[in-house]
Order: C-alpha cells, then sequence, then structure tokens
C-alpha cells in the first residue's frame, strides 16, 4: 500500500495508547517507598510522615500524567483517522509517558535542584509532544468529518500549550529563585485549567472540547 493512501482509523492507535497510559499510571504509585526502619518496629507517625515528598511527587505526577490522558483522548475525539507521521509522533509522547515514573521517583526520594529540573524537563518535554502531536492532527482537515471551528483550535491551542509552558518557567525558577516556589509553579497548574475553560464560556465559546 502507497503511503499517501495509509489512512487508518484511530481505534488501535488510541487502544495503544491507553494502554500505555494505565500501566505508567499504575507504575507511579511505586515512587512511594516504605517507611524507613518499619522493619524494626512498628510504623509511626512520624516514619509515614518522612515520606511526605514522595507522596507529593506521586500525587502531582498522577494528576500531570491524568491531564495528559484526557489531552490525548481530546486530540482524537473527533478524527476518524490518521497517518504514519502522526503514528510516530504518538509512540515517541507514548515513550515520554512510560518514563515519567523514573523522574517521579528522582523527585519523591531526593528532592533539590537536579531532580527537581529534571523532573520538569521531563514534563516539559512531554507537554510538547502532546502539543505536536495535536496540531500535527488538528491541521489536517481530513482527519475530519466536520470542521474544526477557529474559536475550538485557538482554545485547543492555549490548553496544549498550558502544561509545557508552566514546566518550561519553572526549570529558571528554580535554577534562579526557589526551589519552594517550583511547588507553587506546578500548582497553578490546577487553578489555571479550570480558569482557561471558564474564559471560553466567558467569551461565548462553544460546548468546550471533550465534551466539557
Amino acid at each position: 500500500m502507497a503511503t499517501d493512501d495509509y489512512r487508518p482509523d484511530t481505534r488501535r492507535l488510541a487502544a495503544l495508547s491507553d494502554g500505555v497510559f494505565a500501566i505508567a499510571i499504575t507504575i507511579l504509585v511505586l515512587s512511594i517507598d516504605l517507611p524507613s526502619g518499619s522493619d524494626a518496629g512498628p510504623v509511626t507517625v512520624e516514619m509515614v510522615a518522612r515520606e511526605w515528598r514522595d507522596a507529593v511527587s506521586y500525587v502531582l505526577s498522577f494528576l500531570v500524567v491524568g491531564n495528559f490522558w484526557t489531552e490525548h483522548r481530546h486530540v482524537f475525539d473527533h478524527a476518524t483517522h490518521h497517518t504514519r507521521d502522526v503514528e510516530w509522533l504518538n509512540i515517541l509522547f507514548l515513550m515520554a509517558i512510560a518514563f515519567l515514573p523514573f523522574p517521579t521517583s528522582l523527585l519523591g526520594d531526593y528532592g533539590g535542584l537536579v531532580p527537581v529540573v529534571f523532573y520538569a524537563a521531563v514534563m516539559t518535554t512531554t507537554g510538547l509532544l502532546l502539543y505536536a502531536l495535536w496540531w500535527v492532527v488538528a491541521r489536517n482537515e481530513a482527519f475530519f468529518e466536520e470542521e474544526l471551528a477557529p474559536e475550538r483550535v485557538r482554545y485547543d491551542r492555549l490548553r496544549f500549550l498550558l502544561y509545557p509552558s508552566v514546566f518550561g518557567v519553572s526549570i529558571p525558577v528554580a535554577l534562579f529563585v526557589s526551589l519552594d516556589l517550583v511547588y507553587v509553579c506546578w500548582g497553578s497548574l490546577f487553578v489555571l485549567t479550570p480558569l482557561l475553560q471558564r474564559r471560553l464560556l466567558a467569551d461565548g465559546g462553544e460546548t468546550l472540547p471533550g465534551g466539557r
């Protein structure tokens, strides 16, 4: 079959992606270590409290990966087929998703400048890969049965750039300002996302992409 005629539907691609997401989001819990010293006696509140950094990195990564899954699903919500470049971009994105438990574990176990910057860099790269995937799909009208509304495309551009932008900005914040402020930057994502959605509605936008 000629390359130009290669246009399979998106069901198998979505099924593979869902499987990778499910495995990655499950493995994240392994980043939480057992309380140190627990095999020498009863576990105490103090022992559990010492693992707070593991818990924070787990919750953060779980929510971010959950958002990536939601956005990835949205990329293919209305696309009926795809091409090889979409397949390979999707594979690169899934490779980044499968890698996320590693920086999550580093962040939880050690903290400090290098793990924080490494974590932010991986999240930025993952977000940019997802944005590239959306861009390739959205600009190809042949993938859709109906034309995408311009308002929706503008909203989606902001939506898909939000996470890589915030994680990218947090890198110089970590290097030159404060590590504590980095966590504030990351936490702002969970405030900015609903604000962006409300802004679309306030501007008279149609139903939010993805049925939200």
